[in-house]
Parts: structure tokens; sequence; C-alpha cells
């Protein structure tokens, strides 16, 4: 198989080598039919979440049919990277939440009395 296909051939290539129809496929991803063929035709593109099903999929399958694995580490490199932003926050910003913590505490030390 070709190491370069795009994700509709991949998507088609591994559902043609477990010779699964595309509703067998969109059946186990739980999508419909046209969902799968629209991914296949590269009219969408599956969410991070469908891929990491696809994935899923794929590699029980190969495993049940000892097929390669090749596609799998292609579909993984597929996946958007997780992206975590630190939240910036402004002077104001910090200021509050520092103040918030201040009166937080004088709260429970009251209380406490």
């Amino acid at each position: 198989m070709d190491q370069d296909m795009d994700l509709p051939q991949l998507i088609r290539s591994c559902r043609a080598t477990m010779r699964w129809t595309q509703d067998q496929l969109a059946a186990a991803m739980k999508v419909k039919k046209v969902t799968v063929y629209r991914w296949e035709h590269g009219l969408a593109t599956p969410s991070s979440d469908n891929l990491t099903r696809l994935i899923l999929i794929f590699r029980i399958e190969c495993q049940k049919k000892e097929i390669g694995l090749w596609f799998l580490n292609r579909l993984r490199s597929l996946l958007p990277e997780p992206h975590h932003p630190t939240p910036v926050l402004t002077a104001k910003q910090r200021k509050v939440m520092q103040l918030g913590a201040i009166n937080q505490n004088l709260r429970r030390v009251a209380s406490a009395r």
C-alpha cells in the first residue's frame, strides 16, 4: 500500500482490506452511511473523535485478520496535536484573583471565631 495516501484513500483502503461495506463501517462507527461515503470521497473530514474510533476499529479488525498495521500509524499522524493553551491573565485579572483569595481567607478566619 502507498505510504503517501491521503485520508479518503486511507479510509477506503482500510475498509476494503477488511472487506467491509460502507454500511458495516458506518454501523461500527455509529454514523450514517453517507458520512462514511463523504469521508471516502473527501467531501468531509472525520472529527478527531471519529479518527480515534477509526483507529480503534481498524486495529481490532486488523489484529483479528492479521493484516499489516502500517495504516494505523498513518491515521494517528492525521490526528491533531492536543492544544492546551496557557491562559494569559492581565495584571487586573491577577489582582482580582488575588483579592478574591484574600477575601475568602478573611471569611474563613472570621467564621472560625
